[in-house]
This record gives C-alpha cells, sequence and structure tokens, in this order.
C-alpha cells in the first residue's frame, strides 16, 4: 500500500472519530485511538518530506493535525508536493492531467525514472524482465486493442452451482443419501417402525490460486497505446481461469479441489478410441432420473471436448437421422434433449480415457472465499521503476453427490497376439 493512501486511511479514521464522539466527551480507548493515529500521520509525513526532498522538492507544510481531540481540520489542499506525491503513488499511467501539468510547469523531466517525460527512440519499454518485451506497444500510432491467444476457460464454473464467502475458513456442506431404505406396509394395529436418515457432510476449504507476478516498465504503462493496466489484469484472470478450469475437471481432491471426472461414477464405453451411440444412451440412463428431474435440472447436460463433439456429430440413430438435433435460436447444440458444454481440456476418445460428462451439474460446489483480487504495487520494484501485477483467488470445489453425474471411460487398448506353430 503506497504511503498516501495509507495516510488518507489514517485521516478517515480520524474524521470517523469526531465524527462518533460529536457533542460528548472522549473515551479512554478514543483518546489512545487518536493519539496512534495521529503519529501514524506524522511518521508517514515525514517520510513524504524526504521523498519530496530527494525529487528536488521544498517540502511544504502539508496538513495542520489537530493538537487535541474534538479539533477536525484535515484538508486536502493541492499543491506541487501533492502532485508529486500523486506521481509516485501511482508509478507513471495512471496519476491525474492536473497532477502532470503542475509536474511539467516544475520543469520535473529528469533526475528521477519515475518523473521522466522525453521518450528518445532508443528508450526501452519491458513487460517482465526483458527489457525488449513490450515494444510493439509504444509504436508512433497504435489501434487501441491488443490481439491475443484466446482458450475457452472455467466452462465448469459455468454451469456448477457457485457460493461465495467472505472468509476461507472450512465449510461444512451436509449430505444425505437415503435411496437405500424405502416405506412399508403395517397391519391395523400394529407398531410402526423406525428408521434413521444418515446424515455427512462434505468440507470445503480455500485454495490460494495465484496468475504469477507481472512486471512492467512504468515508462510502458505510460507510453503504451492501450489501457495496459486493465490488459493486464484481464490475463491474470484469465490464468487463474484456467487452471481451475483443470481442476475443477481432474483435480485430486488433495491439496486441490475435487474435479467432476475425479468424483463421478463410471460408464464402460465399448471401444477405446471410438464412440457409439449405445455408450451415449448408457451414459445418459447411467444418472439416477431423480438427478435430472429436480429443482436444478436447468444444469443437466452434456460436456466434452470439441474434438468429443466433432465424432459424435458423424453419428446417426438405428433411422440414419443425425443423433445431434439441430442448433436452437442460436443456443448450445442438444444431443438426445440435453444441451452440450464444451471443455477442451477434456480428452477425446483414447484408450483408458474419460472423454464425456453427462448429469446434474448443479450438485458440483464451487467455494469462493471472496471475489477475485487483481492486484497492483508499485513499490515492490520501485529501484527497477517497474509496476508488478498479480491476481489471487481462494477457491475449492467438490461434488456433493457421485451419482449426480456419470463420465464414459473407455477401456484399455487391446493388442493381439499371433502364435506361430513350426511344422
Amino acid at each position: 500500500m503506497s504511503l498516501t493512501t495509507l495516510r488518507s486511511r489514517c485521516v478517515e479514521q480520524i474524521r470517523a472519530l469526531h465524527a462518533s464522539a460529536a457533542g460528548r466527551a472522549w473515551t479512554p480507548d478514543e483518546e489512545a485511538k487518536f493519539a496512534s493515529l495521529e503519529s501514524e500521520v506524522a511518521e508517514i509525513d515525514s517520510r513524504l518530506a524526504v521523498i519530496e526532498s530527494a525529487a528536488g522538492e521544498e517540502p511544504r507544510g502539508r496538513r495542520t493535525r489537530p493538537a487535541a481531540p474534538g479539533v477536525a481540520n484535515y484538508g486536502n489542499r493541492a499543491s506541487d508536493s501533492d502532485a508529486l506525491r500523486a506521481w509516485l503513488r501511482a508509478g507513471t499511467p495512471l496519476e491525474k492531467s492536473e497532477d502532470r501539468a503542475v509536474l511539467q510547469s516544475r520543469n520535473w523531466h529528469g533526475g528521477m525514472n519515475a518523473l521522466e517525460f522525453s521518450r528518445p527512440n532508443s528508450e526501452s519499454r519491458a513487460i517482465g524482465k526483458v527489457a525488449t518485451q513490450g515494444l510493439e506497444l509504444v509504436p508512433t500510432t497504435l489501434a487501441g486493442e491488443v490481439s491475443r491467444t484466446m482458450q475457452a476457460f472455467a466452462p465448469v464454473r459455468a454451469v456448477a452451482r457457485v457460493l461465495q464467502t467472505d472468509a476461507g475458513e472450512s465449510l461444512q456442506v451436509p449430505t444425505s443419501s437415503d435411496v437405500s431404505n424405502s416405506g412399508e406396509i403395517i397391519s391395523e394395529n400394529a407398531a410402526h417402525n423406525e428408521q434413521d436418515v444418515a446424515f455427512s457432510s462434505v468440507t470445503l476449504g480455500a485454495f490460494q490460486y495465484s496468475s504469477k507476478i507481472v512486471r512492467c516498465s512504468n515508462q510502458l504503462l505510460q507510453d503504451s497505446g492501450i489501457d495496459l493496466a486493465q490488459f493486464l489484469g484481464s490475463i491474470l484472470g484469465e490464468r487463474i481461469g484456467r487452471i481451475q478450469s483443470t481442476h475443477f475437471l481432474t483435480g485430486s481432491g488433495s491439496g486441490q479441489p475435487q474435479g467432476l471426472i475425479t468424483a463421478a461414477g463410471t460408464v464402460s464405453a465399448a471401444l477405446s478410441a471410438q464412440i457409439g451411440v449405445n455408450d451415449l444412451i448408457n451414459l445418459l440412463y447411467g444418472v439416477d432420473q431423480a438427478y435430472l428431474a429436480d429443482g436444478n435440472a436447468g444444469s443437466v447436460g452434456w460436456m466434452m471436448s470439441p474434438v468429443t463433439f466433432a465424432l459424435i456429430r458423424k453419428l446417426a440413430d438405428s433411422t440414419g437421422n443425425p443423433l445431434l438435433q439441430p442448433l436452437v435460436d442460436g443456443g448450445p447444440p442438444r444431443l438426445l434433449g440435453y444441451p452440450i458444454y464444451f471443455s477442451p481440456e477434456m480428452a477425446a476418445p483414447a484408450a483408458s480415457a474419460k472423454s464425456v460428462l453427462f448429469g446434474n451439474f448443479a450438485y458440483y460446489l464451487v467455494r469462493d472465499a471472496g471475489p477475485l483480487v487483481v492486484a497492483r504495487s508499485n513499490e515492490r520494484y520501485f529501484e527497477y521503476n517497474q509496476s508488478a501485477f498479480l491476481a489471487i483467488q481462494r477457491t475449492d470445489a467438490k461434488l456433493l453427490q457421485a451419482g449426480a453425474v456419470k463420465v464414459l471411460a473407455h477401456p484399455a487398448a487391446t493388442t493381439t497376439t499371433t502364435t506361430t506353430t513350426t511344422p
């Protein structure tokens, strides 16, 4: 967190203290908190004065702090020092235009890399540690967009049940299965028997996903023809989406989320490297119909890779009609009455592969401990005049009922041996 941001937070807390104590005497706890905040503001002001002095600016009298509780005169007077602090706080790309005007009027154009205005043709702009990376973003004229390689990610999240919590403590989700029990016929005047309902639970944690840090030259952030900070934030979010997409399918459940394929029951395919109409029908009816008709029936469907979909597209039923139904109103393609969702991470039909999922994906619970956070640090690599970008999300996921989703499992490849007899 930058010094000016920290100072602003302290000031806001002081203002809140004054507001809460209006018209009454301060309590000892309030006086102690005020003294602590006042001391912290003074220390921050001292550190900012050192930075300003190093930049060649005479430190200004910043803001008068109240000498005693009850006097709230923390203002926000604009000055050359304020402009410099704004510049240092944001690196170079996000300062207000009026801040830049103040700095230019003061002829600050050298001495500190963060205050460099001129851009010789030979000056490099870098993303990461390689000085030449990112030069393509600083031409004379550049359309405000970047074409990047895209891959569909986290399709499971789109059909699963997603629960967001404020914190990441262990979350106990109760479950119950009563399928082995049934009612009975009782004779007149006979006592009714008892049968308890068994409960269990599924525990969800919060694994911390990281996009990995991206370092970016502040000169590049300033000179780029696009909103590079926003672009990087989007890229980092996609990185987390990709690893979650993999774990939501094949995660082991130990040290990472439990994947759908890992947890689902299996239905055997007839052949190792092919898929047939009977395989799909067996998979459809391998899921108990109760899961397909409950209140979450809108989440029932198929999940497969585009490669598998292409193979199914060529299949026909016993009358010669295509197995796949035509698209309706631009929605997803449908197979045997249910929508198909695509996941590039799923395997194509092959020996020992698991190629197609079917079931009610609402029984797959994704738990997010807070939202996806994209953070930017202007201080960590200050000596390199770089900003660091990082995305973080805390997530776990599990299948609550194994019978709600089934996966088509192909057998291992068989080898044919030829026996030669010698006459």
